[in-house]
């Protein structure tokens, strides 16, 4: 079991905090176990008895999906006193569980609760918004380049890829746990179709209770294929209306807002940065994992630079970053990235600097007047920084420590 300390490291500080502690990702990201992780730390400061997992995806959990059920049994170990830490994996199967978590909480206010779920919009199942302001959000992504990396290496020790050899297998396999440790590009297949379904039938189409799959497929086929590029529903309608598959816009958009609460994308704003504002009227959207890229690559314009795009994106999110696109006098940039308030990090990212981008690529940041970090990633490995624009080599920005200040080779 990898340690993936890029999470628990923002966790851990939390393990006694009266807040609920909220983990939220794609199906098959390693949610289950970050939570075994954070059993086992427990477990050093305290006993087995007083840590309380339950999987709601197990059948023998399958009684206690009811709020009432769920509760009681709760009710009964916590009623013990003392510190307990209530571990509950995959929370969306309970009915009204923002109605069981509030009232232990508080009841038992030295309960530490933790619960995950496959949904970004897990708390909008808080429709009467009993848990508001009790909750902080943790977003669990398929292991990063450098989990990857970090991963063959502690298990293949010297034999282990090179970083370079590393990350092409990356961007065609991606990071999913299920999947890039296996060996053999047909066991790698299967895993990564199975979970691409798992996520298509149990987390939109049942949880949606959606009739028409066809329709479903062909706008996340479109969606997929579209990563790092912006989209609307109206766009999404005239596509198919040219294609003589019309899918009416309240439907797309229906399906649109499906596809973003799997977690199997993202739907990214854009801001002004000048005028300090979020902008309403596009989002760029990104895929969770490069291998669901690579899986419609023949519907993709640009494949190496939507691969590189959504990469940066995804990476940014799994360190904790807020991420928005970013627009100065009409120029594009492509992240305008934030944390805690007070840091900023702006990013343009190529596949490569040629003398045909050059100019786009560093000249985009010129309306930005700020000291904030600006970078520009591509797979280039000689230095181009320029007028205070640092350049960065892809897999140098990914192995960083500090993603503002990256080391170079």
């Amino acid at each position: 079991m990898f340690k993936r300390e890029m999470y628990l490291s923002r966790i851990r500080p939390f393990y006694d905090n009266e807040q609920i502690k909220v983990l939220m990702g794609v199906r098959r990201s390693g949610k289950t176990e970050i939570l075994r992780m954070i059993m086992d730390e427990l477990s050093t400061k305290t006993t087995a008895d007083r840590i309380v997992y339950l999987s709601f995806e197990l059948l023998e959990n399958r009684p206690l999906r009811s709020s009432s059920a769920l509760y009681a049994h709760l009710d009964k170990i916590l009623s013990a006193g003392g510190r307990h830490y209530v571990l509950l994996d995959e929370i969306q199967f309970v009915e009204d569980w923002p109605e069981v978590v509030n009232s232990l909480k508080t009841k038992y206010r030295e309960a530490s609760l933790f619960v995950t779920g496959s949904n970004s919009a897990l708390l909008n199942d808080d429709k009467d918004g009993v848990l508001g302001g009790r909750t902080m959000s943790f977003r669990i992504m398929p292991f990063s380049f450098r989990e990857v990396l970090g991963f063959l290496r502690e298990r293949d020790g010297a034999s282990a890829p090179s970083p370079a050899e590393a990350f092409a297998d990356y961007l065609v396999w991606g990071g999913f746990p299920l999947v890039f440790p296996l060996r053999s590009a047909s066991e790698r297949t299967v895993m990564l179709e199975s979970i691409f379904d798992s996520i298509v039938l149990r987390d939109i189409v049942q949880r949606r209770k959606i009739r028409n799959s066809l329709a479903l497929e062909r706008v996340l086929d479109f969606v997929v294929a579209s990563s790092s590029q912006y989209i609307s529903g109206r766009n999404i309608e005239r596509r198919f209306e040219k294609d003589r598959n019309a899918v009416s816009l309240p439907v797309v958009l229906d399906h649109l807002a499906a596809i973003s609460e799997s977690c199997i994308a993202s739907l990214v704003p854009r801001f002004d940065v000048i005028g300090l504002a979020t902008l309403e009227l596009k989002n760029k959207v990104y895929i969770c994992d490069p291998a669901f890229v690579q899986s419609k690559k023949s519907l993709v314009n640009d494949l190496y630079g939507a691969l590189y795009e959504t990469i940066v994106h995804n990476e940014l999110v799994a360190r904790g970053w807020t991420v928005r696109t970013g627009t100065a006098h009409g120029r594009e940039i492509d992240f305008v990235a934030s944390k805690g308030g007070d840091r900023r990090l702006y990013i343009q990212v190529a596949y490569e600097v040629t003398p045909d981008n050059v100019g786009r690529e560093f000249g985009n940041y010129a309306a930005v007047d700020d000291n904030w970090p600006k970078l520009v990633v591509s797979r280039d490995t000689v230095p181009l920084s320029r007028d205070g624009i640092r350049h960065v080599n892809i897999i140098d920005f990914l192995l960083a420590d500090n993603i503002e200040f990256p080391a170079t080779t």
